[in-house]
């Protein structure tokens, strides 16, 4: 395949985007993210015990180390595999698109943006697992299978239950999207009542799997079952602070409709949060509406499904206050129904030309990304300084702006040039 531009020059610049960005913020896990690890079933069901069940006898085994060490070394493995298939998609997108200058630019402002800087901080974090598992889903919709992503996404609510809002929505769309390619093909009429009932398992498996953690949830608040053995287990432990012990109480002893209910209230508040409205949600909206006409050239319906799935993981604020986080993963759902639109070949196959206007806005969200400093937990500062942030994003941010421009070409033969 021929490539518009340098795809190795390219590649290059957009690793070092992503080295700078995760530079930024990353550490190994926090206190939440070790307690985490600790919640299991061995007292009785508790809300996202799975991973911490599933590698338990791994990180209690006798002669392997120390638990944190332990806990240190399965997170940055799991880190380090959604980062491979973050990149395996931006890697298809390129190619798909032969390294034109616009994919090219939607891959530097998706490396710069909050998903990748803060993706650093928030290792140990489940969110790596969702979204693994959900790039996983993804392979196996676009070829065809539903049960499998069925059952990942099944799983998935058992690890944490804001699967519901991140990776669900887009493996739901994904199914409606390849259904509505196969039925273009065979010069069919696409029917959303029967591609429905075609793609139950992917609706219902899921739904049901998230209804039995709310139930059992309930049941095990009700029972005790989360407080006081498994916050004794940690207690004994000593290696997360007492602030954190009650951080965990507090979160796992409170049922998932306690939470909306208290809030629910705040949401506005959360939403103009100056700081994270100006720094991630606007960007985020811009990008959105700058790559418009990718999704509104296929019918209306489809356009809205979309848009919806690409701000589905915004409705979280709801129910939880670390808003720069939850804005990220709105650029996880972005970045993937653009793949998906694309890679299923659907009537939003043309990727949109940037007139004037989307210009300057494409533009902004970049200067937006250099220059904003990271709103990371606990006002914590960035690993790098702010001047060694800006001189690098905008070093290599010029390279690839030569790297991409347009190249004027003579004509064989030709004369002087004519004015």
């Amino acid at each position: 395949m021929l490539f518009r531009h340098n795809s190795f020059a390219i590649s290059t610049l957009l690793g070092i985007l992503f080295a700078i960005s995760i530079s930024r913020a990353i550490q190994l896990p926090n206190d939440w993210a070790i307690a985490q690890w600790l919640i299991n079933y061995s007292h009785g069901f508790v809300k996202r015990g799975l991973p911490g069940t599933v590698f338990d006898p791994w990180i209690h085994a006798e002669g392997i180390g120390d638990i944190r060490h332990q806990i240190d070394a399965v997170s940055l493995f799991i880190f380090c595999l959604m980062w491979i298939g973050i990149g395996l998609i931006i890697r298809d997108l390129l190619i798909r698109l032969r390294f034109g200058t616009r994919v090219v630019w939607l891959s530097a402002a998706f490396l710069l943006s909050p998903v990748t800087v803060l993706s650093g901080e928030l290792v140990g974090y489940y969110d790596s697992i969702i979204m693994t598992l959900a790039m996983l889903a993804l392979f196996y919709v676009t070829k065809g299978n539903l049960w499998v992503p069925a059952i990942l996404q099944s799983i998935s609510m058992f690890i944490h239950e804001s699967t519901l809002l991140i990776s669900f929505p887009v493996v739901v769309a994904a199914v409606f999207l390849h259904q509505w390619r196969i039925k273009k093909e065979n010069q069919k009429t696409f029917h959303w009542n029967k591609c429905m009932l075609f793609a139950w398992p992917i609706l219902v498996v899921p739904l049901g799997a998230f209804s039995i953690v709310c139930v059992l949830q309930i049941h095990a608040i009700d029972r005790n079952i989360v407080q006081p053995p498994n916050i004794q287990a940690i207690e004994k432990l000593h290696i997360v602070s007492e602030k954190t012990i009650i951080d965990v109480k507090k979160g796992y002893n409170t049922s998932v409709i306690h939470f909306l209910k208290n809030q629910l209230p705040k949401l506005p508040k959360r939403i103009f949060r100056p700081q994270q409205f100006l720094g991630s949600l606007v960007p985020l909206l811009m990008m959105i509406w700058v790559l418009r006409r990718l999704w509104m050239q296929a019918h209306w319906a489809a356009s809205a499904l979309i848009f919806a799935v690409m701000l589905s993981p915004l409705a979280i604020l709801g129910l939880a206050w670390d808003v720069a986080r939850i804005h990220s993963f709105a650029y996880f759902t972005t970045l993937t129904m653009i793949w998906i639109c694309l890679r299923e070949k659907s009537e939003a196959l043309v990727f949109p030309r940037l007139d004037g206007r989307s210009t300057w806005l494409a533009l902004l969200v970049l200067i937006i990304f250099v220059m904003n400093p990271a709103s990371l937990f606990y006002h914590r500062p960035e690993n790098i300084s702010a001047v060694t942030r800006i001189l690098g994003y905008t070093i290599t941010l010029l390279a690839l702006y030569a790297c991409t421009r347009p190249k004027i070409l003579r004509q064989p033969g030709a004369g002087q040039d004519k004015h």
